[in-house]
């Protein structure tokens, strides 16, 4: 499963996305969303409204601090993108040949 970051910019701007690509000057983002208050609860959305790729690269110099998100956190993120795999549990029973 890919491990899901919460990334805090030098501007103060705070998204989730899983990294694609770090070169040690760059890191390459996919997906990245942010998690907004409804007034009913958390919904997240794109960072950026009208990007057409689903990839932003960002100069390490411009992150503050970046880190693993909560485990719910990360849920609803792979959740949101399409990237949560879901396993169905074995059937009881006996195998047979």
């Amino acid at each position: 499963m890919k491990k899901v970051q919460t990334v805090k910019l030098t501007t103060g701007e705070e998204f989730l996305a899983t990294i694609a690509n770090d070169d040690g000057a760059n890191i390459t983002f996919d997906k990245p969303m942010v998690l907004i208050d409804t007034g009913n609860g958390f919904q997240l959305i794109p960072w950026i409204m009208t990007l057409e790729s689903e990839v932003v690269t960002i100069a390490l110099t411009n992150v503050l601090v970046m880190g693993e998100a909560q485990e719910s956190i990360s849920q609803g993120y792979l959740n949101a993108t399409g990237e949560q795999v879901i396993q169905t549990p074995p059937t009881q029973g006996i195998i047979t040949p």
